[in-house]
């Protein structure tokens, strides 16, 4: 339960990046979301993301400006799935409700490998 407390207790930009990381979004992105969601201009890219990747649209993926502009939805898609820990296939938008438990188990399990000392006995 404490670990469960730790994962909750987190600020919101850790969680993005952790539902990020959960959902298999290449870091890039997740950087991106976390430095611009709900800022300035956010609207905008927003429609302009929907626009350029409409297969992605309701997926709740938003890439970064550099994937945006070099990459099809098709590789996106395909980098996705293979990063990806939910048991859900992308694009198909996650339920937090139901997936963050999965998420935390999985946060859990690497918290408790990162602080027991076990990174420093694991044999690669």
């Amino acid at each position: 339960m404490l670990l469960v407390k730790t994962f909750l207790g987190q600020d919101q930009q850790t969680k993005w990046r952790l539902w990020g990381w959960y959902q298999g979004y290449p870091e890039c992105c997740i950087e991106h979301f976390v430095a611009n969601a709900g800022k300035g201009l956010w609207a905008d890219y927003i429609q302009k993301f929907n626009n350029k990747l409409p297969k992605l649209y309701g997926s709740g993926f938003v890439c970064c400006p550099d994937c945006l502009e070099n990459k099809t939805a098709e590789q996106l898609t395909s980098e996705i799935a293979k990063h990806r820990h939910s048991q859900l296939d992308f694009p198909q938008m996650l339920d937090y409700d139901v997936e963050v438990e999965d998420l935390v188990e999985k946060y859990n399990n690497l918290f408790a490998f990162l602080h027991n000392d076990v990174w420093d006995t694991y044999e690669y």
